[in-house]
């Protein structure tokens, strides 16, 4: 049980440095059967790199946008945008309810 403890801590640091330096990719699962995969930019470069997501067989360039609480990003358009706050996050078009997705969660 120690190794499998130690082993998961070593892949949870390799992960968080591989973030620091490099992109990654989440894939979410959200209510009602959704899903979104979102490509973000290593967390050096996340202040001027955009994301790009996937949804429903469409691509989407998002950047980075004002937010109360969490990350909030949008596209040139301002007709998506995608929001996280910790693990979670959720797809919506701007000023309409309810969002497109909810309750987004990383597989």
């Amino acid at each position: 049980m120690l190794v499998a403890l130690a082993v998961a801590a070593c892949a949870t640091a390799a992960d968080a440095v591989d973030r620091e330096t490099a992109p990654f990719v989440i894939a979410y699962h959200c209510d009602r059967d959704g899903a979104i995969a979102v490509a973000y930019p290593a967390y050096r470069d996340a202040a001027h790199e955009p994301i790009r997501v996937s949804f429903e067989g469409r691509r989407y360039v998002m950047y980075s946008a004002r937010s109360g609480s969490g990350a909030r990003y949008v596209t040139r358009n301002n007709r998506l945008e995608w929001w996280t706050k910790g693990d979670g996050g959720f797809l919506a078009v701007p000023g309409y309810q309810p969002p497109v997705l909810d309750n987004c969660r990383p597989i």
